[in-house]
């Protein structure tokens, strides 16, 4: 490369998804991780397509969120929002846990879905 530069190959770097399913009773889960609380809404936004995919024509511009509760608003809004139209398999997220920091400074969420 110019001037003798080395790179880590990107394969190096370990990478978390965006959200992973996780094993809940009776209801669905999610651990959502994100840079902020702007990534962790658009990625809990994706997870819940991600069961239901037509609930993406839903998904409009993002409101600004400042703490947990609002994205839990967002979410809720959506899938009414998605319910009133089509019908939506999903109830409510529940307002549940917290914000947690990782050891690499990411936030991860536990998003239970009621079903």
């Amino acid at each position: 490369s110019l001037g003798h530069l080395k790179y880590k190959p990107l394969w190096t770097y370990q990478l978390k998804p965006p959200f992973e399913e996780i094993e809940h009773t009776a209801d669905v889960a999610f651990h959502v991780r994100g840079e902020n609380l702007q990534q962790i809404l658009i990625h809990a936004q994706v997870a819940l397509a991600f069961l239901f995919p037509p609930l993406l024509s839903y998904i409009s511009d993002t409101k600004r969120v400042e703490d947990l509760d609002d994205i839990i608003i967002e979410l809720n809004a959506l899938i009414t929002k998605t319910d009133e139209q089509l019908g939506c398999p999903f109830k409510a997220v529940s307002f549940h846990g917290d914000l947690l920091e990782e050891e690499d400074k990411t936030l991860m969420w536990e998003m239970i879905i009621d079903v």
